[in-house]
Formats: structure tokens, C-alpha cells, sequence
């Protein structure tokens, strides 16, 4: 929980900060695998998680489609293969899961060389969108 806060703080301070070093170095760990549910947290806490994942994903895959990292490029069909597993019952997780399957399927299309970042501005759009409805609406956990 604490690295969403982080990346959620650090997206608030500046949205164009993240390169590779971010999730080589601050967020290197395989965050996908902690999109399933965990009896330990309430409904509350669970939506922060799993929305605080699915945005450091998003990020992920941005910065792989525009040149500025690797890690997705080694990890998209894990990723693609845990959130088809997933599922939530909230509303706003389950509209983050489907921009993350789009933005994976962008990165195939550039591994398999067939990307074309002139015309595609859905990435952006989702960006976007969690920023407005996610990060800067302050979403945190009341405790």
C-alpha cells in the first residue's frame, strides 16, 4: 500500500517524472500478481489496492509504448494472464482493467513491430482518466 501512496504522491507532483528508473528502481515489484482478493482487507482498502495497481500498470505500459522503459515488454502476458483471472465489483477497478488490457494489447502490437504511436491516442485518454478519477481525487484509505 505504501507504493501507491508513493506513486499516487509522485504522479500528483508531476505526471511526465516517470522513465525507467522509476520501475526498474522505486516500483520494481511484479504488482500484477496482487490483483486477487485478500481476505485480510475490507472492500475499501482492496479497491485502493487493486486501482493503485492497475495505475502503476498503466504507467507501465505507457512507458514501454513511448520508449521510455522496458519492464512491460518482459512481463505482458503475465500481466495480460493475471487480469483476465481478475475480477472486482467495483466499477472504476473493473473500467481501469479494461484500459490496461487495451494498453496491453498496444504493447504486442510493439513487440510484434506493428505500433503506430501517430494514431493511437487511447493510452492517453485512459491516463487521463485516472488521473482525474483516481489519483487526483484523492484516493486514499480513511483510516
Amino acid at each position: 500500500m505504501n507504493d501507491i501512496a508513493l506513486f499516487y504522491s509522485l504522479l500528483q507532483q508531476n505526471q511526465e517524472i516517470f522513465d525507467n528508473r522509476f520501475f526498474e528502481k522505486i516500483f520494481p515489484a511484479p504488482y500484477w500478481e496482487f490483483l486477487k482478493h485478500f481476505d485480510e482487507l475490507d472492500e475499501e482498502e482492496l479497491d485502493y489496492l487493486h486501482q493503485g495497481v492497475l495505475g502503476i500498470l498503466l504507467f507501465m505500459a505507457y512507458q514501454y509504448l513511448y520508449g521510455k522503459g522496458d519492464q512491460m515488454a518482459d512481463a505482458h502476458k503475465k500481466i495480460t494472464g493475471c487480469l483476465h483471472a481478475f475480477s472486482s465489483g467495483n466499477e472504476k477497478t473493473e473500467k481501469m482493467k479494461s484500459m490496461v488490457l487495451k494498453a496491453l494489447n498496444m504493447v504486442a502490437l510493439k513487440k510484434s513491430e506493428q505500433f503506430d504511436m501517430n494514431r493511437n491516442n487511447e493510452i492517453y485518454k485512459s491516463i487521463t482518466w485516472i488521473l482525474k478519477n483516481i489519483v487526483l481525487n484523492n484516493n486514499q484509505i480513511k483510516r
